[in-house]
């Protein structure tokens, strides 16, 4: 890998500016729940409509997670949510971006075209 050059130095330091304003981030999902509750003669979960619940979802090591998000803390959850969003759209851009310079950089290179390496060869079992 080439060295870091001075636009790449401006680039991280951009980058890194950029992050530290997309705090809170989180990854999932918020979903509002209808919830009984445990008493017994609650005139809500009498009448049908129970408890507003807010529940954040995730994944976490392949498999799906939710947890009980208190009424005070949605505002926060909803905003970490969307600058997680923000944050995964750009991640695209900036590795979109590196494949089209790493592109730019080989068509300078005097090595051949990558197409007449591919695709790649695989050696026979037991060949070493």
């Amino acid at each position: 890998m080439p060295p870091p050059t001075p636009s790449d130095d401006r680039a991280q330091a951009r980058w890194q500016r950029d992050l530290t304003q997309l705090w809170p981030v989180t990854k999932g999902s918020l979903a509002e729940v209808r919830k009984p509750c445990t008493r017994p003669n609650c005139p809500a979960c009498r009448d049908g409509r129970r408890h507003k619940v807010f529940l954040f979802c995730y994944r976490e090591e392949g498999r799906s997670r939710c947890a009980y998000v208190p009424a005070g803390a949605v505002a926060l959850v909803r905003q970490a949510i969307a600058n997680g969003r923000q944050l995964e759209r750009r991640l695209v851009t900036e590795g979109r971006a590196l494949i089209a310079a790493q592109r730019r950089t080989d068509q300078k290179a005097p090595h051949g075209d990558w197409r007449k390496c591919w695709p790649p060869t695989v050696p026979a079992a037991g060949s070493r």
